[in-house]
């Protein structure tokens, strides 16, 4: 059975990588909690770089959903509270303000893989 878990991997490790290297070096001013309310998408070079992790996918036939963007505090809240104070499994460590996703930096994907004649694509 082939499989393409080395793409997988790749995949992952570019997108993290971009993520090191367009990282701010320089120190920036805190957000106050009030700032944070007027971000509503994901940062520019974090869409560019989720709009090129989907079209390399695309082309190499490897199906990723983005599953999440940006959120509120709120939905980072009530998310870091899913397995704590409301029902189901742990989700996040991350409070409001501690995650990445707050500040429309991060996304959340999933890889659908495709399957014929029990060969992995």
């Amino acid at each position: 059975m082939r499989t393409n878990a080395g793409w997988d991997m790749t995949l992952l490790f570019l997108f993290g990588a971009a993520l090191f290297f367009f990282w701010p070096k320089e120190k920036t001013e805190e957000v106050t909690p009030e700032e944070l309310t007027e971000l509503t998408e994901l940062h520019p070079i974090v869409e560019e770089k989720k709009n090129k992790l989907l079209r390399r996918s695309e082309e190499r036939g490897i199906n990723v959903v983005i599953t999440e963007g940006y959120r509120t505090l709120e939905e980072q809240n009530n998310l870091y509270e899913k397995g704590r104070s409301q029902p189901g499994s742990v989700v996040t460590n991350a409070q409001g303000g501690e995650s990445y996703h707050n500040y429309g930096l991060a996304i959340d994907f999933a890889i659908n893989r495709r399957w014929r004649n029990n060969v992995e694509y």
